[in-house]
């Protein structure tokens, strides 16, 4: 009846959990718990997670820190769950949401709740505003310590993953958009034969803050307020609620370490002109220069003690400030790109930890009250100065401009992996039909030689988006020599910030999935920074996927596979040494499913393991992945360490199948690689690979993060390995279909056509 799902990060709590529930539930059901300790999947992305694999027609989405102290329960859920214009079920929530930023807590008359609820001295039953004899009151927005909701409902409204992406907000949300369609109606449990306890009480933090007001600006403003049936509101009393509910919101947010306090300051003063907006605009006024001069006197301090402040050679180094040097670089210096002495860089740490610069804050401020403590790396100016584009790249790029047309192709990196590398054979491309492209990379790295090699020009900036952030004018002055601009990967894609004073025709290629656009969500508003490319490509379905939802005008949004040459009648084959041998090729982190391998292991009957070599090969990313692999106790398991590429394309030529177990992966080259040289694939469905895989017949898909599933095809393979030559040569065919070079070609005259 009951699928329940769980976001665990505490094994002890979930065991309690589970039995607490098995005994009181009263009913058949599931658990669905998700470990996210590692993953770190906003809960919206659990919740929507668990609900697919769920098999019951009624969901539960509860936290683990929650006890029930009545049985039989499940029944009393199902039975309201069954009502055609039921929406979700809590045990705390209102009947009124208005405009002001807030959770569903919002005004105290409307806020409803029954449950046990745990304080640090206490436990109270906090019943408020219900109607004791009747076992639901209907509410438009919940808490979600516990939601129930049927899986029809769920599927017409998931969890919004693209906007949520952090741990809260969610059940508002989700919540809000049931309530709002009117078809269906929210409620609270009022019964005593459901009664629940819930142990924690929440944290209202910074970025509590940030999402609240991310989530009612970019979706719920145009639709609020939102209030039941039964309350009935005038205009002068909802602005009053309005204006004390802000107020409130804005209290707290002074006490907090909010970084943009002004301009939601500036919202309040301007959303009422009542008496008491007035005496409320005073007391936060008072409240925020109050605390910004208490502030601004301790972060001098702290500024000034530092060991990487020096006050003379700053007064020095920049003669047109006055006064007192350490409030200036706390105030405007660091703003302008100002450095606070030789042994510190501003641009370089900005760079580097884009969580600082994206919460606006003091670089140097940031260092010595967190950075020193996370052991974050420091960079002198000297060396900030050689990551910078100087004035013979200048004259560089405008030589080649007299000359030809050039392309910039920008990289985040210069790596051995997927985007770099399919990047190196689109100026490859470009350059044999004639073209001229430059490449420009965020990062040094091993490719740096083979494309120095090719005669392709390369630059390297990593301070370019800090040169232009700081309009440094020989940043601005070299993209002004390229009319096409292309940035590869979404950790370019800010740039195009700053390229609007360039007249050059922008475009970016996206190779990336889910796990990406999480990260660099907390960052960026990718509907703003998409709209400001003039063509966007995806390097695949999967990919394209994840673009689309941000990208109004479709016609925009386009397909670009890359190409790869045909390096397998170049390579000799060894003698086979009797073992059907496997092989996984990708930086060594867990979203290339190396994780999933290992717990693959223990699910291979040992005769299998006997006749099975499975090589790892790539960089070491992450520290406790990279452990495991070195210190595996199968002896079926290589590790080759990061490969060159042309001694990775001999191991391709003497494997006989092509791991990809990937958790999100749009359109791994490795998989590619593997089709050049016609063996069989294994790949997750979370691969854009896996869209040109037919089971069985040119490769075999599995679904992401299953060890048991990644177990079976790889018994299947060895089970056919007489057939797999030829499993090889039909992937051979995806190759030559879709990824072949001389297709490739022909789309870049077209992406490029303007060009000359």
């Amino acid at each position: 009846m009951y699928s329940i799902i769980i976001c665990s990060i505490s094994p002890e709590r979930l065991s309690r959990l589970k039995a607490n529930i098995q005994e009181t539930i009263g009913v058949e059901h599931e658990i669905i718990a998700i470990d996210n300790r590692e993953t770190h999947w906003p809960i919206a992305k659990v919740y929507n997670e668990g609900a697919r694999r769920a098999r019951f027609p009624y969901l539960f989405f509860v936290h683990e820190d929650v006890r029930f102290h009545t049985t039989g329960w499940g029944e009393v859920i199902a039975e309201k769950l069954q009502e055609p214009d039921c929406g979700v079920i809590g045990f705390a929530g209102s009947k009124v949401k208005l405009k002001a930023y807030s959770g569903w807590p919002q005004i105290p008359v409307f806020g409803c709740s029954f449950l046990y609820q745990k304080e640090p001295d206490k436990t109270n039953f906090a019943v408020f505003n219900v109607h004791l004899e009747h076992p639901f009151e209907e509410v438009v927005c919940l808490d979600g310590l516990g939601l129930f909701v049927s899986k029809t409902l769920w599927e017409q409204y998931p969890f919004d993953e693209k906007l949520l992406t952090g741990f809260h907000c969610y059940d508002l949300d989700f919540s809000m958009q049931i309530a709002r369609t009117k078809k269906y109606k929210n409620y609270i449990c009022t019964t005593p034969k459901v009664l629940i306890e819930h142990f924690s009480l929440g944290n209202l933090d910074r970025i509590w803050m940030q999402e609240t007001i991310r989530l009612h600006k970019q979706k719920w403003n145009a639709f609020l307020p939102l209030k039941t049936s039964e309350v009935e509101l005038s205009k002068k009393a909802e602005q009053k609620m309005e204006e004390k509910c802000f107020h409130v919101f804005v209290k707290r947010l002074l006490r907090s370490d909010y970084p943009d306090k002004w301009n939601i300051l500036k919202e309040f003063l301007v959303c009422s002109f009542s008496l008491k907006h007035i005496g409320h605009c005073c007391t936060n006024l008072n409240t925020f220069f109050r605390k910004r001069k208490y502030s601004f006197n301790l972060n001098k301090k702290v500024i000034a003690a530092s060991r990487y402040f020096d006050a003379a050679w700053y007064t020095k180094q920049y003669p047109e400030t006055q006064g007192d040097a350490a409030l200036h670089y706390l105030e405007k210096g660091w703003k302008e790109g100002k450095d606070p002495s030789p042994a510190f860089s501003t641009a370089a740490y900005l760079v580097m930890n884009p969580d600082v610069c994206a919460k606006q804050m003091n670089p140097l401020l940031h260092y010595e009250l967190e950075g020193r403590k996370q052991k974050r790396a420091l960079y002198s100016v000297a060396k900030a100065e050689t990551w910078k584009l100087q004035e013979k790249d200048i004259a560089y790029a405008k030589k080649l401009q007299r000359s030809s047309k050039p392309i910039l192709l920008v990289s985040h990196e210069l790596t051995l992996t997927g985007a770099p590398r399919a990047l190196l054979y689109m100026a490859i491309t470009l350059k044999e039909r004639g073209m001229y492209p430059v490449i420009l990379s965020l990062k040094e790295g091993p490719m740096e030689a083979e494309i120095r090699n090719l005669g392709i020009p390369l630059f390297l900036a990593p301070l370019l988006y800090a040169q232009l952030r700081f309009k440094d004018e020989k940043a601005t002055q070299f993209l002004s020599a390229f009319d096409t601009i292309l940035l590869n990967t979404l950790a370019t894609a800010s740039l195009a910030e700053f390229l609007p004073c360039n007249q050059a025709r922008k475009i970016l290629w996206l190779h990336e999935g889910s796990v990406t656009y999480q990260y660099y969500g907390r960052f960026s508003s990718f509907p703003a920074l998409f709209e400001r490319f003039d063509r966007i490509y995806a390097v695949g379905k999967y990919a394209e996927s994840f673009a689309s939802r941000y990208i109004a005008d479709k016609e925009k949004l386009d397909i670009l596979l890359y190409g790869l040459p045909d390096e397998s009648r170049h390579l000799e084959t060894k003698a086979p040494n009797g073992k059907v041998q496997f092989l996984l090729a990708g930086t060594l982190c867990k979203r290339k499913g190396h994780k999933v391998l290992l717990k693959s292991l223990k699910y291979l009957p040992q005769d299998i393991q006997e006749q099975i070599m499975i090589s790892l090969a790539g960089t070491p990313i992450e520290r406790r992945i990279t452990k495991r692999i070195k210190h595996c106790r199968y002896p079926c398991i290589q590790y080759l360490g990061e490969l060159e590429h042309d001694k990775l394309l001999e191991v391709y030529q003497n494997s006989d199948v092509i791991l990809c177990p990937s958790l999100d992966d749009p359109m791994p080259i490795v998989c590619t690689e593997g089709m050049i040289f016609s063996k069989a694939l294994i790949v997750s469905d979370r691969t854009g690979t896996a869209s040109f895989i037919e089971n069985g017949q040119n490769g075999f898909v599995i679904p992401a993060d299953d060890p048991k599933a990644l177990a079976g095809a790889i018994c299947q393979a060895v089970k056919r390995k007489a057939e797999l030559p030829q499993i090889g040569k039909a992937a051979r065919d995806i190759y030559e279909n879709y990824f072949n070079m001389e297709d490739f070609g022909q789309k870049l005259s077209s992406v490029f056509a303007n060009i000359k």
